[in-house]
């Protein structure tokens, strides 16, 4: 943990100064924005500066029960975890304080992801950073829920708001994953996360970034491995983030569409730096989310279940694993293997590149060891060898597809295309 913090105050400090606009660096969309709602109903907290607002559509106790959540959603984020407060936004919604607008039942407000928007006020085009102050939009089905839901939208929503002070060139997705991993913390609601964490795991080959589950698996990873385990980590990495670059025009990037923000440094920038400088490596941290995801209460989905007893067996992963993506192949010990060894012949397509773990676990589903596996730079072919199997039920192998060895991953930027494998698996050596 230390050495993660080290590093990454290190590449803070390092930050100064405006750099030249370069073409890998698209970011989220300028626009459009979100709207902010009307509201005659307002109420504003006597302690945190938060005020939410509704129309009359909205019964008034939903009000109250919503401004009480976000006063404690600010003092758990801002005041204890340190997270930076949100910008003022001047007297946008009647003053500085963030805004909060609870709207009605099956209202269509977009970009809403699990009963939250996020709504950017216009930039200040002529200053050195891409920073905004922002509002929320928050569905009126939250404070009916009655349960855990609504403390965990406030929590994220207060992260959220910051967050779009710091940079508004990150990603929607990354951003609000991130924002999960400290409500996760300070407002845990288990039946909130547990839909999208299935939905998540029922698609490993999936991108990491094709849903806020993802990034939040990635934040709790870090958080949990290499951090205090209380998510201070998660604000550190989104400050180092912040943006100063300008906006990319369309005849610039043009087969990225509209005009976007550059995201340099993004937040896998930043991870990548410092886990480096932390003598780790950001395909380090891929493979500790894939065992995360292994090893989880609900399994992914996996590419087969192998027993030994019906070994020589070869297979082809034609549907390709996208990058970030994962893929997951179980070995089960049904009989012990001749010569005690189970051996994983691997080779992959070019224009991708593979790294691989392998777990053994016991007859309980605990983890006993770990195969060793080289990284791999160029290479697109491995032979593993899982020995010294005594006590072994279940042999695991993890692994993500990296993307284009030639064009380095960016969450923000069109992917490069998916790649399968072939796994030729054998007992013995």
């Amino acid at each position: 943990m230390a050495a993660l913090v080290a590093a990454l105050l290190v590449l803070l400090l390092a930050r100064t100064g405006v750099a030249a606009p370069r073409r890998s660096t698209a970011g989220a969309p300028v626009g459009p924005v979100i709207e902010r709602p009307t509201g005659a109903l307002r109420s504003c907290d006597p302690l945190a500066p938060v005020c939410v607002h509704a129309t009359s559509a909205v019964p008034v106790e939903a009000l109250a029960t919503a401004r009480v959540a976000f006063s404690i959603a600010w003092s758990l984020v801002v005041d204890t975890l340190r997270v930076p407060r949100p910008l003022p936004d001047g007297a946008r919604g009647g003053d500085p304080r963030l805004d909060v607008y609870l709207v009605a039942r099956g209202t269509k407000v977009p970009r809403m992801l699990d009963g939250l928007a996020v709504g950017r006020d216009p930039l200040d085009l002529l200053a050195d950073r891409d920073a905004a102050s922002a509002f929320l939009v928050v569905d009126e089905e939250a404070v009916r829920a009655g349960s855990c839901a609504l403390a965990a939208i406030a929590a994220r929503g207060v992260v959220r708001a910051s967050t779009m002070g710091l940079d508004v060139a990150e990603s929607e997705v990354v951003v609000d994953g991130f924002a999960r991993r400290i409500a996760e913390v300070v407002a845990p609601c288990p039946e909130l996360e547990r839909p999208a964490f299935a939905e998540l795991q029922a698609r490993p080959w999936r991108a990491i970034t094709a849903s806020p589950a993802g990034p939040h698996l990635v934040a709790r990873t870090l958080d949990v491995q290499r951090g205090s385990g209380f998510g201070a980590i998660v604000p550190g990495v989104l400050s180092m983030a912040g943006n100063h670059h300008g906006i990319v025009v369309p005849a610039e990037d043009d087969e990225l569409g509209p005009a976007h923000f550059h995201d340099d440094p993004s937040v896998f920038d930043v991870l990548a730096s410092s886990l480096s400088d932390a003598g780790s490596s950001l395909d380090a941290m891929f493979l500790d989310v894939a065992v995360a995801r292994a090893t989880a209460p609900v399994a992914p989905a996996w590419e087969w279940t192998v027993p030994v007893s019906t070994l020589p067996r070869r297979f082809a992963v034609r549907r390709g694993i996208e990058p970030t993506g994962m893929t997951f192949v179980r070995v089960e010990l049904d009989v012990a293997p001749a010569g005690d060894a189970v051996e994983m012949d691997l080779a992959w397509e070019g224009g991708s590149r593979f790294a691989w773990r392998v777990l053994k676990l016991d007859a309980a589903g605990r983890v006993v060891s770990e195969v060793p596996v080289p990284p791999l730079e160029t290479t697109r072919k491995i032979t593993i060898e899982a020995r010294h199997l005594s006590g072994v039920r279940t042999i695991l192998l993890c692994g993500v597809n990296l993307g284009d060895p030639g064009r380095p991953w960016r969450p923000t930027e069109p992917p490069s295309p998916a790649h399968g494998y072939d796994l030729g698996i054998f007992a013995g050596s």
